[in-house]
């Protein structure tokens, strides 16, 4: 195969990483839930008795999240190695 083939699949791999990447990452804010916090007003001022998450699960978010990091990482890699054989293919 030659290199322009090789840094044409590498820029494509590039780019779906990335999607993949941004896909993961807006999956595990949805998973994040909503914060919210209860308490009362005294003297005009709120003081919070406590405080929580709302529809979260921790799990996913984890998953979700370290798996959108992984992508984007993987990207970076392939993005590199495209950038190093379109030099390499100039230089020829």
């Amino acid at each position: 195969m030659s290199n322009k083939w090789i840094t044409r699949i590498l820029l494509v791999c590039t780019v779906c990483l990335i999607i993949l990447g941004g896909i993961f990452k807006s999956a595990a804010k949805n998973q994040q839930g909503v914060t919210m916090y209860t308490g009362a007003m005294i003297n005009g001022k709120y003081n919070v008795a406590t405080s929580g998450t709302i529809g979260g699960n921790a799990e996913k978010y984890e998953i979700l999240n370290t798996n959108g990091t992984l992508f984007f990482l993987l990207a970076g890699v392939t993005g590199i190695a495209c950038v190093v054989t379109f030099i390499a293919r100039k230089k020829k």
